[in-house]
């Protein structure tokens, strides 16, 4: 059998693999469920120097950088401390595995007794007030709960994502997303796609924080370093005025819960208009951008750093 050929059926038993376990998640208890997660990412954390050294090297020397950069003082973050920050983003991805699983059990009155909202009048006044809206947001605590969270409590969005290499999976997480109103627009010519919500008058879900394709970006600084960034989501706003809040979705440990979250409703972003156009996209693509930055600064632990969000210049010795 050729590789071409295998393919099929490794993606079909991953996806049966996965069917298995999300029953067996949906049967748990809640707590016993995010137990299951959070062991699930330290494991992970422990076997990444041997199964994805490569990964977790970038996450942990993107993290250094990205908070020395920034710092006020000249020691920023040691590579230990963003060791240990790195552990616990595979904690909090393991438990948002398990958050996403259990999606499809969720009603309103499930969701809010572990999700809290922070600013979501801003949310209310922008859909009320008859001009288009874009929800920016991230890779970044549990966000495939922020999309069911919002539908449950009124605020259905349709999101921008590239279909997975597996179908199975592919026809699955899309499901899961537009499970409670809303839909899935393909990344691959979105535009028209995304101005249709928009006309609508319907709400679109844009998450910004991962490098594109060169034709589609502009350089803008990310931690005080230069970014390729997604130009797409500033050109369409500035095309239909559409108000553009940044949302995001924070594990809340306060009370001691690490299923419990907090959403976090901005108000929305100024656009700039001063009538030079290329200016004008970049200056909103920054301001974009900078929000993201905000709250990465804030829970660091909680953004996917596996990402190869800058590009990377090799040493002379060949290394990054």
């Amino acid at each position: 059998m050729s590789e071409k050929e295998k393919k099929p059926v490794v993606h079909f038993l991953q996806y049966a693999f996965f069917q298995v376990f999300l029953r067996l998640i949906r049967l748990l208890p809640l707590g016993v469920a995010t137990w299951v997660g959070k062991i699930i990412g330290r494991t992970c954390a422990f076997l990444s120097p041997v199964l994805t050294p490569k990964m977790k090297h970038l996450a942990i020397e993107d993290m250094r950088e990205a908070f020395t950069r920034i710092s006020r003082n000249d020691q920023g973050m040691t590579r230990q401390e963003a060791s240990v920050k790195v552990t616990e983003l595979y904690k909090n991805l393991g438990m948002s595995i398990v958050e996403f699983a259990r999606i499809g059990t969720l009603t309103k009155e499930r969701v809010n007794k572990v999700v809290s909202f922070e600013g979501i009048e801003n949310l209310r006044i922008a859909t009320e007030s008859g001009q288009a809206v874009i929800i920016l947001s991230a890779h970044f605590g549990s966000w495939e709960l922020l999309n069911a969270a919002l539908a449950l409590n009124g605020f259905p969005l349709h999101v921008v994502a590239r279909p997975l290499d597996n179908k199975y999976f592919d026809k699955f997480i899309t499901a899961q997303r537009s499970a409670f109103g809303g839909g899935v627009i393909e990344r691959e010519g979105a535009l028209r796609g995304m101005l249709k919500v928009l006309k609508n008058k319907e709400i679109l879900g844009i998450l910004l924080d991962q490098r594109p394709p060169k034709k589609d970006a502009v350089m803008v600084d990310y931690f005080s370093r230069p970014a390729p960034t997604g130009k797409g989501l500033a050109a369409v706003a500035m095309k239909t005025h559409a108000l553009v809040l940044p949302i995001f979705i924070v594990r809340d440990t306060t009370a001691g819960l690490e299923y419990q979250h907090k959403i976090i409703c901005e108000p929305p972003v100024e656009i700039a208009n001063t009538g030079d156009k290329e200016a004008d996209l970049k200056e909103n693509t920054r301001r974009f951008t900078f929000e993201i930055e905000k709250i990465v600064t804030k829970h660091p632990e909680q953004w996917l750093w596996f990402h190869s969000r800058w590009i990377k210049r090799r040493r002379k010795n060949g290394s990054l």
